[in-house]
């Protein structure tokens, strides 16, 4: 059962690394072929992805029913604090009552 197991893995890990070969062939083949699609499609690749180009975003969450206890200033480490569950006045301020019998969790 043993000896069935490893002939299995080493057709299993041979079939992967053909794989892989014939996948890198191809690449290299086709990137002399038409070197300058290759060329714009890993340009279009780099600018699609958030990451490319960006500096690090560290983003915080900050929930309605802990805002009282947030006593300390944190902007030095964020870029980002996303707010839940805060109600917005027309002119872009907070509400602090926007129902004063209701507790929050009851709007769930």
């Amino acid at each position: 059962m043993i000896y069935h197991k490893s002939i299995m893995f080493k057709k299993v890990t041979f079939m992967f690394f053909i794989f892989l070969a014939g996948f890198i062939g191809a690449y290299l083949i086709y990137g002399k072929i038409f070197p300058s699609k290759v060329e714009e499609i890993s340009k279009k690749i780099n600018l699609d992805l958030p990451f490319g180009n960006s500096k690090d975003e560290v983003i915080g969450f900050l929930p309605y029913w802990l805002i009282s206890k947030a006593d300390k200033d944190y902007t030095k480490y964020l870029t980002t604090l996303a707010y839940f569950s805060l109600s917005l006045s027309e002119d872009g301020t907070v509400q602090k009552f926007t129902n004063p019998g209701e507790t929050g969790q009851h709007c769930l």
